[in-house]
């Protein structure tokens, strides 16, 4: 990726974060029950294990930041993200002790420095997700969480059949003029991430690896278990009401 298209990348997301009042707000506070699901099933595993860090990639306003510190009040939580507006937002909530602007797949800090690293929603958001991926593991030394959207059968229709992607540009259902933007997601989605990359990289480190369903994974320990979840949001729809 060249100089010119990380800039426009970091410039796209900080046009969101000026945009957006409360990107996080709007997510998960309101009607989408696969947001909704997610972040309780992300609440849910950090509330069961022990972690005296944090290190939140793609924080945003910083909401599981300032979960975290709500119920680790001695706790270091610090927050990464490439838009320095978001960062911003992030600082004047009190959300996080440390903000820190910088590239998901060249994360600054040493190997195994932290207890917990979440990452939710931002693989598809970056152009080598892979190489972000062996960052998030590198300084993880307890539990890493990573949240992917699952693509389904009409994303495919969409990304791979040009007319219909033509088309919704014309009604104004997506916008295309944005390089970043990809059919129907309208959030900068340039990378398509799916449970076989995420279990082929584990392998490629060494992780021991049990697949459960397809959004979200775990690794645990130095053994570095990883469990993939699929079809989150179809059970959150099922299990949680809004």
């Amino acid at each position: 990726m060249s100089q010119n298209d990380k800039r426009q990348l970091r410039e796209f997301y900080e046009r969101q974060a000026s945009t957006l009042s409360d990107h996080q707000e709007e997510m998960y506070c309101g009607d989408d029950v696969f947001a909704i699901g997610r972040m309780r099933q992300i609440l849910s595993y950090m509330q069961g294990v022990k972690i005296r860090s944090l290190l939140d990639v793609g924080c945003a306003e910083g909401l599981y930041l300032k979960w975290f510190e709500e119920h680790s009040p001695q706790g270091l939580a610090v927050g990464l993200d490439l838009s320095l507006r978001y960062l911003l937002k992030a600082r004047e909530r009190a959300c996080g002790r440390y903000h820190v602007q910088a590239d998901s797949g060249l994360l600054p800090f040493r190997d195994s420095c932290f207890d917990m690293v979440l990452c939710s929603e931002v693989l598809e958001h970056t152009p080598d997700p892979k190489e972000v991926f062996k960052e998030l593991v590198r300084v993880s030394r307890g539990h890493l969480i990573v949240t992917t959207p699952g693509h389904g059968l009409i994303y495919y229709m969409v990304m791979r059949i040009g007319p219909l992607y033509r088309w919704l540009i014309r009604r104004g259902h997506i916008c295309g003029q944005d390089p970043f933007q990809s059919a129907g997601l309208g959030a900068g989605h340039i990378s398509e991430v799916q449970v076989r990359d995420l279990a082929g990289w584990a392998e490629e480190l060494g992780c021991r690896i049990e697949i459960v369903n397809q959004e979200m994974i775990t690794c645990r320990g130095e053994a570095r278990r990883i469990i993939d979840w699929c079809n989150l949001a179809r059970e959150a729809a099922d299990k949680y009401s809004v």
